[in-house]
């Protein structure tokens, strides 16, 4: 990889980094517009993952609305212990991500 890609991909993963932080503290207000314009930050830091071809996932955010995703508020936690996942649901679409640990 060039030098040029790689300062490329090191501002996008930057800019992803400012937009999350920012929709977690929107978040966090618990007003009804900021939890929309959160949205649309971490649908942008998506498109700015997809545009420059980031390989990186997105924690604590649904794949699918959106939506931030802190426990007890906006989804539930499934511990499989058996599979070793934990299943995070949104409570908002009802898509589920799964993270492995061991």
């Amino acid at each position: 990889m060039s030098n040029d890609k790689k300062i490329i991909q090191r501002i996008a993963n930057e800019r992803i980094d400012i937009l999350i932080g920012n929709a977690k503290k929107l978040f966090e207000e618990d007003l009804q517009t900021s939890n929309e314009i959160a949205r649309k930050y971490v649908h942008s830091a998506y498109l700015i993952k997809r545009h420059y071809r980031i390989r990186r996932h997105i924690k604590d955010t649904c794949n699918k609305c959106f939506n931030i995703l802190i426990p007890g508020k906006t989804c539930n936690i499934v511990v499989a212990s058996s599979k070793h996942f934990i299943i995070y649901k949104c409570m908002n679409c009802g898509s589920e991500t799964k993270f492995h640990y061991r």
